[in-house]
């Protein structure tokens, strides 16, 4: 198994992603207001396909983590200048596992949130008003970008995060050492990235089924992206 020092870089890859978006993302006249308009129009497509899910109390803390930490929200900014501040201190006292988890999560959102950007701006270009965004439109977009391979690689993405939780809730002592942590994280100033890790060990900690909820997401989603890009079954 790989050690501390090979998951530390790859953290420090992840984060140096996202710190890329970042910098995009805040630069003049970036149109945040139609990327959130975008990650809304997602989130509420998700939150219908999955309803069945969110309406079983031991699901749904797992789906609403997905939905507002990872797939859409700006939240995950202030999270970064977290863990910039303290990831010196964090390759040292976390687990192995919980960096590599970690590491999978920050790459995932830097992979989501470049995607969704490029989204944005074809949606824009092609005169879309993105507040009164269509899944025929939508899918359109995607088909005009290009984007099935970067979209099936979000999905694999997010089953392997999923994994990666699905381990740490297995070692006890990982919940117990991020509960320990709550009120240093606070004092220290990274109260958000420590939310981040422990409400997303947490939704998954009570799932009667973790296998059964990625094998479900994974299969909905690829059903998904082929009715986006067969244009025998597009929407």
């Amino acid at each position: 198994m790989p050690g501390r020092a090979e998951f530390a870089d790859n953290l420090k890859q992840a984060l140096r992603e996202n710190q890329l978006v970042v910098v995009e993302l805040e630069s003049d006249g970036w149109p945040l207001v139609e990327l959130q308009f975008l990650q809304t129009f997602q989130q509420q497509r998700m939150a219908r396909d999955y309803r069945d899910f969110l309406a079983q109390p031991d699901f749904a803390p797992a789906l609403e983590f997905f939905l507002t930490e990872l797939y859409g929200g700006l939240g995950f900014i202030e999270r970064n200048h977290d863990l910039e501040k303290v990831y010196s201190i964090m390759v040292r006292m976390l687990p192995v596992s919980l960096l590599a988890a970690l590491a999978e999560a920050m790459k995932f959102q830097a992979l989501s949130i470049r995607l969704d950007m490029d989204i944005t701006q074809q949606l824009i270009s092609s005169g879309v008003n993105v507040e009164l965004l269509s899944l025929r439109q939508y899918s359109g977009a995607n088909q005009q970008l290009g984007a099935e391979s970067r979209k099936r690689l979000q999905v694999e993405g997010i089953i392997h995060l999923g994994n990666a939780l699905r381990k740490e809730v297995s070692r006890p002592f990982t919940l117990q050492l991020l509960k320990i942590m709550r009120l240093p994280a606070k004092v220290a100033g990274f109260a958000k990235l420590h939310d981040f890790l422990e409400k997303g060990l947490s939704a998954f900690l009570g799932m009667p089924d973790i296998e059964e909820f990625l094998e479900s997401l994974e299969q909905r989603e690829a059903e998904f992206l082929d009715g986006i890009f067969d244009p025998k079954e597009a929407p």
